[in-house]
């Protein structure tokens, strides 16, 4: 898991402006390294590395977690990177409610929660994965965590003229409000995502004979959630506050 985590953050940062019309073909590699083929010999180690954790994985899931986590890369790639790109090449800032449903893959957090089912070593059946209350939990830990992110990106975005897909800043930019404004309303959105995902993690359907694990699966979703929070909070990392801590992309911004 620590290594897909890594290998995730490090991703997202490389690839961050990289074009579309080279991000595409990138990400269908990186899918086909998922479902089990070998790197190319001249791939960089960001591809090898995403082959081992494939290895890594395979004695604990299932045919169908690895199809669920190759989806869930590649909406984040299709849904999230490649949104975003469009509005960071004009420089637009996008509406509130475009912005959540982008940031809700570009995130990469539906990739990040899936390791959660071998770390507790049990794979939850599709059927159940497929239920609305399950995908809606799925939902509200990504909308929940992009804005912890946001918030605890905001301090180096601001003077970045490519950084304009933070919450709080679309927030500012299309109801005319100050900043502090605008933090009060992206905290109201945060936390009313909290407490709907309270309530439905306090009032699951019935799953029968894998009701427990269901619990202890949405239970470890939402430490997934207050982990990262508390990470923010207690500012254990430099990469938000100190200047050049932050890693440039590789790609410059192209269309």
């Amino acid at each position: 898991m620590a290594r897909f985590m890594v290998w995730l953050t490090l991703f997202d940062d490389y690839h961050e402006l990289c074009p579309v019309n080279k991000l595409a073909p990138i990400r269908d590699h990186v899918m086909d390294i998922m479902m089990g083929a070998k790197p190319n010999p001249d791939d960089i180690g960001l591809m090898r590395q995403v082959a081992l954790s494939r290895q890594e994985f395979l004695p604990y899931v299932n045919d169908e977690w690895f199809e669920r986590w190759t989806k869930s890369f590649y909406n984040y790639i299709t849904y999230g990177v490649i949104e975003e790109t469009s509005y960071k090449v004009k420089k637009e800032i996008p509406t509130l409610h475009n912005l959540l449903l982008i940031r809700e893959y570009s995130i990469a957090m539906y990739p990040y929660g899936d390791p959660v089912e071998p770390a507790i070593n049990y794979i939850v059946p599709k059927d159940i994965s497929g239920h609305p209350i399950i995908q809606r939990l799925k939902m509200l830990m990504c909308r929940i965590i992009a804005i912890q992110n946001d918030f605890g990106s905001i301090q180096k975005e601001l003077p970045v003229d490519t950084e304009i897909l933070n919450i709080i800043l679309v927030i500012k930019n299309q109801y005319k409000i100050s900043l502090e404004e605008a933090i009060s309303e992206a905290t109201h959105i945060h936390d009313t995502y909290v407490k709907e995902f309270v309530e439905l993690q306090n009032n699951l359907p019935d799953f029968g004979l894998h009701q427990k694990n269901i619990e202890r699966f949405i239970h470890n979703i939402a430490l997934m959630i207050s982990g990262l929070g508390a990470w923010y909070h207690k500012g254990q990392s430099t990469r938000y506050k100190v200047p050049g801590e932050f890693p440039k992309p590789e790609y410059g911004l192209l269309t």
